[in-house]
């Protein structure tokens, strides 16, 4: 799968809506997120029990990619420069409105700002489909109903690991953080 190529699917489900720009960027933290999806397949091979800071718990490479390949909702464009917006935190049922829901944030790939969207609480089915999925692959992603998930925390084993299969413009390993 090239992360490049990447199209909406169809879906029974009410469309979420747009990724929107917020005023922060991260380009460093968006290379590091690039460099996982870019080199997603030795990855995969040689690295796939390496931990990737997060939040409940560390979260393997292999989990987040699978997690990735299998959420609809991981990808999107951008709303402000159309480029892709990848999910790096997915926050627990929000049932504080009247529609029950999760709040995503991450990173656009292309403009490095931070983006976050709103989707419905009818895609909770799905978010749990695919970390049964990942699971059935060998991988454990914990999404906690009520705090959620999110990539954060040093990432020098991560880097250290995309540098070792070709990955290039990262940053420094003792201060790579997500």
């Amino acid at each position: 799968m090239k992360y490049s190529d990447y199209e909406p699917q169809e879906s029974w489900h009410p469309a979420p809506t747009p990724w929107e720009q917020a005023a922060e960027r991260s380009p460093s933290r968006v290379r590091i997120v690039e460099a996982l999806l870019e080199y997603h397949e030795p990855m995969l091979e040689y690295y796939g029990n390496v931990l990737v800071p997060s939040r409940p718990t560390p979260t393997s490479v292999g989990a987040l990619i699978s997690f990735w390949e299998e959420w609809e909702l991981a990808f999107g464009p951008c709303g402000g420069c159309g480029s892709i917006a990848v999910a790096t935190r997915i926050g627990g049922p929000d049932s504080t409105s009247a529609i029950s829901g999760y709040c995503l944030s991450g990173y656009c790939l292309g403009c490095e700002h931070v983006v976050q969207r709103r989707v419905d609480g009818s895609y909770g089915a799905d978010l749990q489909s695919a970390v049964d999925r990942a699971a059935e692959e060998g991988y454990a992603i914990e999404i906690s109903r009520t705090r959620g998930w999110r990539l954060q925390g040093h990432a020098g084993a991560l880097v250290a690991a995309l540098q070792e299969v070709g990955a290039q413009g990262l940053p420094v390993a003792r201060k790579a953080r997500l």
